[in-house]
């Protein structure tokens, strides 16, 4: 009973908080949001050119709408990339999304009924569902009370609530990244047929949302190391072997649909940079990079503790991380953060949505980890 109520208690809590932030940006667009607009209206049998009119018709009109209550909102350079012929890099950015059809197909099925604010739609759900799968994941692992407040925790790190509501892909992406990880995790505990599957199809799923196959990539090698002596080489394997089909039908797909290569996104940060005049775009290719992965780290190092949950939370994780050896749970965490590191290197530009976000799941679980050593050092005298 404690754990159905637990259940209901945090769906009607992340319920609320999903609604409270569409109301809060219910007015919020972004130029990536835009390009899924277009992408949504395309699934909805629209054709390229109407699709492209119809997006920069709405964008306009909620510009002004912005700078009608906030000055300063709606530039010129933000209305310039809604004109007829907009800015080289925006046209160039929407190639960059065909390999990531999965949210605006979803958005689609509710666009007859919401319009353009299904995307956000979309992403409040897939915020619950977030939520309530990282409740499932804990539950697994300690007590009631605990997996209640790490998710209440995870609920309300800035990183994962700043975009519940916003018409991106990361929550939807964070769903299914969830979901896989949860899976390896309840695999390596006790290898199935059933944690085997969420994890084959949340992979796919995830890579159809987000280019981010490297993410279930890292947790399936974790668990092969937890697994290769105790449960035999093919169960051990089959995780990573489940990443590794998704990351094949990512990059099928993606060379069908001539989708954006690690080069062609590169080449396009870079092109973007210099149009806006952004940091280290007067430099080479190259410098630029550098220059820019090392801003990247930087930020990491500033942006990493406030935006995953705050000091005592990222203190408890780093605790957890001294059991990396002995808890299988820890090791794929780990495994898991060092493939999510390697965003960096995909998009110098970027650390919050690649890089912090796939990382609030683990950093819970690992501070669950860590408390639970805790606890139970702090009850073996009394056990005695």
């Amino acid at each position: 009973m404690t754990r159905v109520l637990s259940v209901v208690f945090l769906f009607v809590v992340s319920v609320c908080i999903a609604g409270w932030q569409l109301h809060l940006n219910h007015d919020v667009w972004t130029p990536d949001g835009a390009i899924y607009l277009r992408m949504t209206m395309q699934h909805r049998g629209m054709d390229a050119e109407s699709a492209r009119t119809a997006t920069n018709q709405f964008m306009l009109d909620e510009l002004t709408k912005a700078s009608a209550s906030t000055p300063g909102a709606g530039s010129s350079n933000d209305r310039a990339l809604y004109a007829q012929t907009p800015p080289q890099y925006y046209t160039d950015q929407f190639e960059l999304f065909r390999n990531r059809p999965l949210y605006p197909i979803v958005a689609a099925t509710i666009y007859p009924r919401f319009g353009p604010y299904s995307l956000k739609i979309v992403s409040a759900i897939a915020y619950v569902a977030t939520v309530m799968a990282m409740l499932a994941i804990l539950l697994s692992m300690t007590s009631t009370v605990k997996a209640l407040i790490g998710a209440l925790v995870f609920a309300t790190e800035p990183v994962v609530l700043s975009l519940a509501a916003l018409p991106l892909t990361d929550e939807l992406a964070l769903f299914f990244w969830t979901c896989a990880f949860g899976a390896v995790l309840a695999y390596q505990r006790k290898p199935s047929a059933i944690s085997g599957a969420v994890i084959l199809f949340a992979s796919i799923a995830l890579t159809f949302t987000r280019p981010a196959f490297f993410l279930p990539l890292g947790a399936g090698i974790g668990a092969y190391f937890v697994l290769r002596r105790s449960a035999g080489a093919l169960a051990a394997f089959a995780p990573l072997g489940a990443a590794l089909v998704a990351t094949i039908a990512y990059l099928g797909f993606s060379a069908a649909v001539h989708g954006a290569s690690l080069t062609m996104q590169l080449h396009w940060q870079y092109a973007w940079q210099q149009s806006i005049n952004g940091f280290g775009s007067q430099s080479s290719p190259a410098v630029w990079y550098v220059k820019s992965l090392a801003l990247s780290v930087y930020r990491m190092v500033l942006l990493a503790v406030p935006n995953l949950g705050g000091v005592i939370l990222v203190l408890f994780a780093l605790f957890g991380l001294r059991y990396a050896r002995t808890s299988g749970a820890a090791l794929i965490s780990v495994a898991s953060a060092i493939a999510i590191a390697l965003a960096i290197f995909a998009n110098p530009l970027d650390i919050e949505r690649p890089v912090l976000l796939p990382l609030a799941p683990i950093v819970v679980v690992l501070a669950i980890v860590g408390i639970d050593r805790l606890y139970v050092r702090e009850r073996q005298p009394a056990d005695a």
